[in-house]
Order: structure tokens, then sequence, then C-alpha cells
């Protein structure tokens, strides 16, 4: 078997400096782990970028997001070799008694970065049933994408009426149809509900499973991308404000990338399913 030196194209040092500052902040972990493609396993993110399963005693007072705040101000993404850090926090009691497929392959897989003194890597058991998973996370996501195409349908033939009305009502379906497809995406790679609702949080969690995402809503050096935004705004004032404006253009733009985020997810989602299949028949 190839050594973790062959077969790992990343710096070392690196990954174990981000986890040394990860371990240093308020959530106290108990150890932290390197999974997905950059540890040699079954792939995670897409993008090039540190998949860490971060495992803590107790549910901590910090999230992921405030916690990659923290290692951002220590060590900024423009400093770093792979600037991507895809963070998750999990509680031992989480391990026990959420047995996902997303969780076992993290746990079977994943490399310790950092390990705190006469604490173990708690390894998997029982094989996780991912025929189970398949089934029963293709269902739901097929749903979720019929529902995200069936919105944006609507939205297109509301905005064939020039109205006020028709064209904030097209926005705000446009935008629950974003919604729709990132909670699809979701639940295929995690394999549970994300528990919101918030557009640009969604994307920042999932952004690295598909560079096609984030070169579809990421800003870049030379314009910002406002599509997420505006659809956030779309969900809180679209149906409730009469007064909210919405040009025509702005919102078949909205619709039109909408539309391709949903193709970039339903091919996302079938790929990850796919990789289900094959282990249940391993």
């Amino acid at each position: 078997m190839e050594t973790q030196q062959n077969i790992l194209p990343y710096d070392r040092a690196e990954a174990e400096r981000i986890a040394r500052i990860l371990a240093e902040g308020p959530c106290a972990p108990e150890y932290i782990l390197l999974f997905g493609k950059l540890a040699g396993g079954t792939p995670h993110s897409e993008a090039t970028a540190y998949d860490l399963l971060m495992v803590v005693g107790d549910t901590p007072d910090y999230d992921w997001r405030e916690a990659k705040r923290l290692l951002n101000i220590k060590l900024p993404a423009k400093q770093r070799k792979i600037p991507l850090v895809n963070l998750y926090i999990a509680t031992l009691n989480e391990l026990n008694t959420q047995r996902t497929a997303f969780l076992y392959l993290a746990l079977l897989e994943g490399e310790p970065l950092y390990c705190k003194e006469h604490r173990t890597v708690q390894r998997p058991k029982r094989r996780a049933d991912f025929g189970r998973v398949c089934g029963a996370i293709g269902m739901q996501t097929d749903l979720l994408v019929a529902l995200g195409d069936r919105l944006l349908e609507q939205a297109a033939q509301n905005l064939e009426h020039p109205l006020p009305e028709r064209i904030r009502l097209a926005a705000h379906q446009t935008a629950q149809a974003a919604v729709q497809y990132y909670e699809a995406l979701h639940r295929a790679y995690h394999n549970c509900e994300s528990g919101t609702s918030d557009l640009a949080l969604m994307h920042e969690r999932m952004r690295t499973l598909s560079p096609e995402l984030m070169l579809l809503f990421d800003s870049t050096h030379i314009e910002p991308s406002k599509t997420l935004a505006r659809l956030r705004t779309h969900l809180k004032y679209a149906l409730s404000d009469p007064k909210y404006d919405i040009p025509v253009a702005e919102a078949a733009k909205q619709l039109k990338e909408t539309a391709r985020m949903g193709k970039i997810v339903a091919a996302s989602c079938c790929q990850r399913l796919e990789l289900y299949k094959q282990k249940s028949e391993e």
C-alpha cells in the first residue's frame, strides 16, 4: 500500500498548522480528520480543498462558520497553498447516533491532523448501509430537484406577463428553486437536512462540492456576484412588499443562472448516488 506521503498532493505541514489553529480555538476538539480525495479516500469536495471533520465532546458555542472565520484571521486563505477549507463539526454522540454514509466515510478514511492527548480516533465498527442510503436519499433528491424545476417553469410563465406582481412572484419562485436545489445537494452528500434556507449559507457550505457552482455564483477579482444576495432578498420581500421593484431583465438573468444551477446539482447528485450504489455492491 502506498504511503501517505506518496498519495497526498498537499503540504502536510500546512494542513497540520490549520488543524492546530482550529484546535486552539473555542471549539476545543477531541480530534480533527482530513478526509476526501486529499486523504486518498472517497472524494468529497470536487474542488481542491481541505475537507476537515472536527470532532468535539459537546456541542460548541461556535459553529463551523465562526471556526473558519477564526482560521482566516490567523491564517488568511491567500497565505495558504490550498486556500479552500471545508469544515464539519460533529459531537462524539452524533458519531454514535447518526450513521450516515458521509460520517462513515470521513471516520473510516480520515487522516488525523490533530488528536487531543489520550484520545483515539473513533473509527466505525459497522459498515454503512450504502444501498439503503442510495435508495432513501435518491428519492429525496429527485423530489427536491423536480420541485426546483417546477418552480422555475412557473417563474418563466410569470415573466411572460410584465405586471409587477407577476415579476415579483417569478423572482420569489426562482429563489425558492435555488433553495430546493441546494437542499438536494446537501442531502446527497451529507445524508441529512441542511437546516437552513439561507442561500448564502447554503452556498458557503456546499460550494467546494462543485467547481461549476463556484464559477456560477462566486465573486471574481473583477466583478462581484450579486445573484445569491438578490435571491435572498427576493425570498424576504418579493411577496410581502408591493413596492419591491425587480427589473424584468434582472429576474430573467437570475432565472437562467438558477436553471444552470439545477443542472449542475442534478448531475452532482447523480454522481454521488452512483458512488453509493457502487459501494453497496462491493
